[in-house]
């Protein structure tokens, strides 16, 4: 139940019919503090591009599997130009696929383990900088 709720389709179909098909909005940004500080909205609107930007190459640089990395770069160019002129979504719908790898990775990592009594393994961790700043130093 878990592997089939986070395959790809399936996990995809839900975040685009809610961040694409139905335009999905965040009523923060509809407040009037924001009409009333302009430079206060163009410097996070700013700073959302640039987390997009960065996490989308994190994703597009690190997932190991072609085709899971493939599926990322699509999503994510498809909600570009969709609402390319909103970079809070932007920012989110990228956290999101960043969350897919890993949920994608421990729902596999329960499947294999299940009936035994080991431990999950390290499938949370796949993504982060403490793994990658071991194997440099061991590489060292």
């Amino acid at each position: 139940m878990t592997q089939e709720c986070y395959s790809v389709d399936a996990y995809f179909q839900r975040l685009d019919a809610q961040f694409v098909d139905e335009n999905f909005k965040f009523s923060l940004h509809h407040l009037p503090y924001w009409t009333s500080h302009r430079w206060a909205w163009a410097k996070r609107s700013f700073l959302n591009y640039c987390r997009f930007v960065v996490l989308a190459w994190r994703l597009l640089r690190f997932v190991p599997k072609g085709a899971l990395r493939l599926r990322y770069k699509q999503q994510l160019y498809r909600v570009l130009r969709a609402r390319w002129r909103e970079p809070h979504i932007l920012f989110i719908y990228a956290l999101k696929v960043a969350t897919h790898y890993h949920y994608a990775a421990i729902a596999r990592a329960l499947i294999q383990v299940a009936g035994n009594s080991d431990l999950l393994p390290n499938a949370g961790r796949s993504f982060s900088r403490v793994k990658r700043r071991r194997e440099v130093q061991t590489a060292a």
